[in-house]
């Protein structure tokens, strides 16, 4: 749901909650520097008969930037959205292209935080009335200031041309072809072929990736009621129970 300032609330009480992890081009970056510097400090390392101090830094490095982790749950809303109309790059052009973005990203996440025991993808269900209603008129209102801006310079451009103004910037796509964030919601098409992608997505990681193999992966789509945090809330609740 979204709670105001909750993330600045965590941030100033418990300070280390938040951590660099390592990606695997960080790793090798330290294992190059580590390999090529000299270390004076290296007395309080304790070396076996095989091992290079360089190696022992980087364990080190990675025991404090890369934790091992045993469960990882994902609130899926959070990387479908920005994978379907990013702000900060081109608009992907179809759904296999969003949800190809999807897959990398979540191997992205696997990669870096590398899950011993569970991965919980979980995904916005239909979400409590009170929810509902705020909902309903965000994206009511999101469909409205889409349409009224069109109007707005379609009006503009008639303008424009009755002045003879030329106008060089391209016009507004037309509505088949701009991605409709709307449709990121439970009971939609989008939704049911991405749940459906997502499974295919699973078997397959299951045969090709040897990360997935110890896991166990519990996939909750937008068919299953409730926002995304709370299910994986009630599952951490049943699992202590």
């Amino acid at each position: 749901m979204g709670v105001p300032a909750f993330f600045k609330w965590i941030m100033l009480r418990f300070p280390k909650v938040v951590i660099d992890a390592l990606t695997e081009d960080d790793l090798q970056y330290y294992k190059a520097k580590y390999a090529t510097e000299k270390y004076s400090d290296t007395n309080e390392i304790n070396l076996q008969d095989d091992e290079d101090v360089g190696d022992i830094l980087i364990k080190k490095k990675i025991e404090e930037n890369n934790p091992k982790i045993d469960n990882l749950y994902l609130d899926m809303n959070g990387i479908i959205h920005p994978c379907c109309h990013p702000m900060d790059k081109p608009a992907p052009k179809s759904e296999t292209e969003m949800f190809n973005l999807i897959f990398a990203y979540i191997d992205d996440i696997i990669s870096i935080i590398k899950p011993k025991k569970v991965l919980y993808l979980a995904i916005d269900g239909v979400a409590p009335r009170a929810k509902m209603n705020q909902q309903r008129s965000r994206r009511f209102r999101t469909a409205i200031e889409a349409q009224e801006k069109k109007e707005k310079e379609t009006s503009l451009r008639n303008k424009w041309m009755e002045d003879g103004i030329k106008f060089t910037g391209k016009p507004t796509k037309s509505d088949d072809s701009v991605f409709d964030s709307n449709v990121i919601t439970p009971g939609t098409e989008f939704m049911f072929n991405l749940s459906k992608a997502l499974q295919l997505f699973i078997v397959e990681r299951f045969h090709s990736e040897s990360k997935w193999n110890n896991l166990q992966v519990i996939f909750s789509d937008a068919f299953v009621p409730g926002e995304g945090e709370h299910k994986i809330l009630d599952f951490i609740r049943s699992q202590r129970v």
